[in-house]
Formats: C-alpha cells, structure tokens, sequence
C-alpha cells in the first residue's frame, strides 16, 4: 500500500503489539520502522517505549503523524504522513 504525503492512512489490520513499515527513497534507500502498541494490561511495558514510530537500524525515532489503532474499524490510522511514499506490511 502506497500513501501520499500529508493524506490520512486507513490501512485494514488486525490488531497487534507492533507494527512494521518500509520506506523507499528515489536512490532505492530503504528504511524499516517499527510502530510498538501498548496496552494497559502489560506490566513489562513501559510507557516511553510505545506509540512511536522507530528507525530498525540505528533504535531513533522517526517523525510522523498520530498513529492510532480503530478497533470499530479494524484499521489503523495514520495522521499527516510525513515522508512522500510509504509502504505498510
């Protein structure tokens, strides 16, 4: 799935703890991020390590819009893309 910058992401998933995305750039640079869900129900979660999106290869955080999971919906939501193309998997 491919999502234009600064547009609003529905993408249908199941609900679970993370989630991955890859970003390409025009010079076939990839990068993974990982999106952590925390629940109140876990005890070894700490709150400062969910609800952002990661960088894999060097642990930073990556600037995005709010990313929400819709369990009405069954799709997570993401905000005000930052970066011009995106591909969830």
């Amino acid at each position: 799935m491919y999502v234009l910058r600064r547009f609003t992401a529905y993408i249908p998933l199941p609900l679970h703890d993370t989630y991955r995305r890859v970003r390409t750039k025009w010079k076939n640079q990839i990068f993974e991020h990982i999106l952590r869900i925390c629940s109140s129900e876990g005890d070894d979660v700490k709150a400062e390590n969910c609800e952002f999106w990661m960088n894999v290869k060097n642990n930073k955080t990556v600037e995005s819009g709010a990313t929400v999971y819709n369990p009405f919906l069954g799709k997570l939501i993401v905000e005000n893309l930052q970066k011009k193309m995106t591909e969830f998997i």
